[in-house]
């Protein structure tokens, strides 16, 4: 029975990942059947209701998950994401702050804030979000976030910056070129 949860489950991720979302839900099913307090496959079956547009399941799974697993941070993102598509954005933005994921859910909550007209409070979020990215090497840093790291530079009037960061995405923008010719 352990046997037939741990496949499932694990076909069920493999699935999710390929963003093969009907064939996860399935398998996912069969593993909650097996186990319902698994929180790992039930964020992964909410996540992938989420991307199915299954709103209210994928609030009952991630909910779930949460109470079952309360740091759940990416559980917690993965709500904020929810609550931001039907609507919900006082809680998403709770979501998405105590999700405290590097950079992306400051991003997130800064989003949402300037959309419900809190700007200030969203400026700040955005600039946790660049302090959080700052603090680790700007070398591990993805493409997306030099860009929005330029964008908050540039808003700054701090011209210099922005440009030396939109360089360095160009550069590992190239680097990631060569390599992905390689694998062709």
């Amino acid at each position: 029975r352990e046997y037939l949860r741990s496949v499932a489950s694990t076909v069920g991720l493999d699935y999710a990942n390929s963003d093969n979302n009907d064939a996860a839900l399935r398998s996912l099913n069969v593993s909650l059947r097996l186990d319902p307090n698994d929180s790992y496959d039930l964020a992964v079956r909410g996540q992938v209701l989420r991307k199915l547009g299954d709103y209210q399941r994928a609030l009952q799974d991630l909910s779930r998950a949460i109470a079952l697993d309360p740091p759940a941070r990416k559980e917690h993102h993965q709500r904020g994401l929810v609550y931001t598509a039907t609507g919900n954005f006082e809680a998403a933005i709770l979501d998405f702050q105590a999700a405290g994921l590097p950079h992306h859910s400051f991003w997130e909550a800064g989003l949402v804030l300037i959309k419900t007209g809190r700007v200030e409070e969203g400026l700040q979020s955005f600039r946790d979000g660049v302090i959080s990215v700052e603090a680790n090497s700007l070398a591990d840093s993805s493409i997306y976030d030099l860009l929005v790291l330029s964008v908050y530079h540039a808003g700054l009037d701090q011209f210099n910056m922005s440009r030396e960061l939109i360089d360095k995405a160009f550069a590992k923008s190239n680097e990631w070129g060569k390599s992905s010719d390689v694998l062709r």
